[in-house]
């Protein structure tokens, strides 16, 4: 229990990897008691909830954070450093490419995965989003999006396939 643990023992920083429709509860309660806060992906489920944590970031005076392990990677990192640093010369088109494959038990194993509701919706939010990030630590803002889902292979409510196009503020072009 999330305000049983805050209640009886002394935190400076919590990880809340719960399942993704309680980010935003648990997040409020450990910035509420002054933790700082490393949170697994998404923040929460709507932007309504997502803005409430970010209003008790701003009462707490104290940090809050997404995990999305592929910023740590060194090789991610380099590219980073290059492309801002023009040493691969100006990016045109990047081509993301998400191929994880889960098990239908995957989605049966708890009733809140793959639903938008619970979870944010499907792969994209699940999988593809660490990609999405990716994207964005590399190439910077999206300006423009045009995006098909389907819901093709698995018994769920969000999708498990998704193609999109981007336009990024500095020019380049993207296909996910």
């Amino acid at each position: 229990d999330v305000d049983e643990m805050l209640e009886n023992a002394p935190l400076e920083a919590v990880i809340v990897a719960t399942p993704t429709h309680l980010h935003c509860d648990h997040v409020r309660a450990c910035l509420d008691r002054g933790c700082h806060v490393l949170c697994e992906k998404p923040l929460d489920v709507t932007r309504e909830r997502v803005d409430m944590a970010i209003e008790a970031v701003e009462r707490a005076g104290v940090s809050l954070g997404l995990f999305f392990q592929d910023r740590c990677t060194p090789a991610f990192r380099e590219a980073r450093d290059a492309i801002a640093a023009g040493r691969l010369g100006r990016i045109l088109l990047v081509d993301a490419r998400v191929k994880w494959w889960r098990t239908p038990e995957y989605y049966k194993s708890a009733a809140w995965r793959g639903t938008p509701s619970l979870d944010g919706g499907g792969a994209l939010m699940n999988q593809g989003i660490h990609t999405i990030d990716l994207l964005l630590y590399l190439l910077g803002d999206v300006k423009e999006v045009q995006a098909r889902t389907a819901t093709a292979l698995h018994a769920i409510e969000g999708e498990d396939t998704l193609v999109a196009t981007m336009v990024y503020t500095s020019g380049a072009l993207g296909t996910f």
